[in-house]
């Protein structure tokens, strides 16, 4: 979770609408809801969410609330792997992301093969909406208004600044000396400010000029009795055409290799994992992950669990239950468990209060 992107440029780096993803998460665990629930929600919440209540569109600030790397979009990708089969499965999956994992079974096309998925997903743009239908309608109703009047005024503003430059080009005495400099350093299609228009609307035809600044107005006017804005959520949409990833060699771009499939893991499934049919496959990958017959999701749940109550884990690499992280100190409880947490239905509130109501958790200093 974080309220800024990190290094940028010049651009925003406020994450203005973080807070929906963690007020979520807080909604979530008070109200007990079914851990597999849970953590599909933050993969895939926006095919998962039907009906007037969008509040659940939040938790997909899970993916879109981390660093933005200067907006490279290979290290953006990357880190959303490493989030998702890390913070969910304990698997470094991203150590494939130049060749095979040298120590696990992931290979550079399994990583790729989750490269397309998030490559298929998009940040909407303006983010979508998640207040009550009574808050979120006269917002959008005011906003496309807005827009309409901004975009006829726009369209006039490019007219005009076009039709003076002719007049330049053909009689430059028929233009100030100002208006001369405001289209000389006005680049192509680009928007007078207010100034800039204030020096050139002297010479725009009378109806447009006349239209112009009742546009403005009108804007106005629409800014003063807006409505209040309603929450957004940090959401990720499918993009209209899936990519069809392929193996970056040595993990350069400029460098496919050969074409995967969107698929789950191969390690965590039973046969050959089959490709991904579902628009980006951001569902299936959550169905996935949080499949009771999964091995990893719960164990490395219940884990986590653990380590905040204890201090430490049952495993003490909570990251990594990979041939290079530590061994469970007590196997047979963590499956016990992590088989007891899926039995009793992903609920968060019974395991926690399993484990400190035990004999265990009471000698603890």
């Amino acid at each position: 979770y974080a309220d800024t992107r990190g290094y940028v440029f010049v651009e925003d780096r406020e994450y203005r609408h973080a807070y929906t993803y963690r007020d979520w998460v807080i909604r979530a665990y008070n109200e007990d809801m079914p851990v597999n629930e849970f953590l599909m929600k933050q993969l895939a919440a926006d095919q998962l969410v039907s009906g007037e209540d969008r509040r659940d569109l939040a938790a997909l600030g899970f993916l879109t609330l981390g660093r933005r790397f200067l907006n490279n979009i290979h290290d953006i990708i990357d880190d959303r792997i490493d989030v998702v089969t890390r913070g969910m499965l304990g698997l470094t999956a991203n150590c494939a992301r130049c060749h095979d994992h040298k120590y696990d079974p992931i290979s550079t096309k399994d990583y790729y093969a989750l490269y397309g998925v998030f490559a298929s997903s998009t940040e909407p743009n303006p983010p979508l909406a998640i207040s009550p239908p009574e808050i979120t309608r006269p917002y959008e109703a005011y906003q496309t208004r807005r827009a309409e009047a901004e975009k006829e005024r726009n369209e006039l503003l490019l007219a005009q600044v076009q039709r003076l430059r002719g007049i330049n080009e053909q009689d430059g005495s028929a233009l100030s000396g100002p208006a001369k400099k405001v289209l000389q350093d006005l680049r192509p299609r680009a928007l007078p400010d207010n100034n800039q228009t204030l020096i050139l609307k002297p010479f725009f035809e009378p109806d447009a000029a006349t239209r112009v600044d009742a546009l403005k107005q009108q804007i106005a006017e629409l800014d003063k009795s807006a409505p209040p804005a309603p929450e957004f959520a940090m959401a990720l949409v499918d993009s209209p055409n899936p990519v069809n990833p392929r193996v970056f060699r040595r993990g350069n771009p400029s460098n496919p290799g050969d074409a995967v499939p969107r698929r789950f893991l191969t390690v965590l499934s039973r046969d050959e994992p089959r490709p991904f049919q579902q628009g980006s496959g951001r569902l299936e990958l959550a169905r996935a992950i949080a499949d009771p017959s999964n091995p990893l999701t719960a164990r490395v749940y219940v884990n986590r669990v653990w380590l905040r109550l204890f201090g430490n884990g049952l495993v003490r690499s909570p990251s990594d239950f990979g041939t290079r992280g530590e061994p469970p100190t007590h196997p047979e409880l963590l499956d016990y468990l992590a088989a007891r947490f899926t039995a009793e239905g992903w609920s968060h509130k019974r395991l926690l209060r399993s484990i400190v109501l035990s004999n265990t958790y009471k000698q603890a200093a």
